[in-house]
């Protein structure tokens, strides 16, 4: 995979653990996800939008803080 092209042994067990804690989770909300309403799905959707757009300009201000 061209992702990992460049990491060292160290960064690819740090992200393979961080895979594996993102299939644990999902597998906790498996269950939730099924009971929710097509309203309560739809405002999940937007929270995790907003949400990730806030974590991508967080990192993206963290980066050009280090430089």
């Amino acid at each position: 995979m061209s992702i990992w092209r460049g990491s060292t042994g160290l960064e690819l067990v740090h992200a393979s653990e961080n895979i594996a804690d993102l299939k644990r989770l999902a597998d906790a909300w498996q269950p939730l996800y099924q009971t929710l309403t097509l309203d309560h799905r739809w405002r999940k959707a937007a929270l995790t939008i907003v949400a990730l757009r806030d974590v991508a300009s967080g990192i993206e201000q963290r980066r050009m803080m280090d430089y």
